[in-house]
């Protein structure tokens, strides 16, 4: 979703770099929704986001919906109804129960730690491949075992932190998660939580802790 306040944050526009890697192995799909920008503002601020694509959000969502079911064959959306009762469900002490939102959050999280640091702690790793190229090769390579190992979706990422996350901190954030999972972390302990998992140690935090909802 495309706006001036989209192009004036930092975060963003790292999420958009890793699409355009992502898209370039033919692992995402990128389709832009302007909303309150024109294609001149887009086309100054990112002149390759300009040249794909879009949608305009005065179109309405109706339209919008239709475009991307067209664009993406996607045989059919949930309906509003089916929407609200999912959510429902996800609150509720169901399949979704607290218990099993936080052990599926812990055991996303332990996933991706897991996959940190063996990818940073891999002692294998060639010295000889001093040209850029070989080195994207390799660890290209090494991602898709690791994915594979792990069995990390496509568009979830890891392993940009570029060090080993220690114990300490694998605890810390085990008992925030906990917290969240129990509906007992405050507004400030959530953004903490949000901020360390996301910025801090670029681990996916919608994969961590809203997985289960997806899934």
């Amino acid at each position: 979703m495309l706006s001036n306040n989209f192009f004036k944050k930092d975060w963003p526009q790292r999420e958009i770099d890793s699409l355009f890697a992502l898209e370039s192995l033919q692992k995402s799909k990128i389709i832009p929704i302007w909303l309150d920008i024109t294609y001149d503002e887009v086309c100054s601020l990112s002149p390759l986001l300009a040249d794909k694509y879009a949608l305009n959000s005065s179109e309405g969502i109706d339209s919008i919906i239709e475009k991307l079911t067209d664009v993406l064959e996607i045989d059919s959306f949930l309906s509003n109804e089916e929407f609200v009762e999912k959510m429902d469900i996800y609150r509720t002490n169901g399949k979704w129960s607290k218990r099993y939102i936080i052990y599926r959050s812990i055991h996303n999280f332990n996933k991706l730690v897991c996959y940190n640091n063996e990818y940073w702690g891999d002692d294998n790793s060639p010295n000889d491949l001093e040209d850029i190229e070989g080195l994207d090769i390799y660890f290209t390579q090494k991602r898709a075992i690791m994915d594979s190992k792990y069995n990390i979706p496509a568009d979830v990422y890891a392993s940009d932190f570029d060090a080993i996350i220690s114990i300490s901190w694998i605890n810390y954030i085990t008992s925030m998660i906990k917290k969240w999972g129990a509906g007992k972390l405050g507004p400030c302990e959530s953004y903490k939580l949000h901020y360390l998992l996301d910025e801090w140690f670029d681990l996916d935090h919608l994969f961590i802790l809203f997985l289960n909802f997806r899934a």
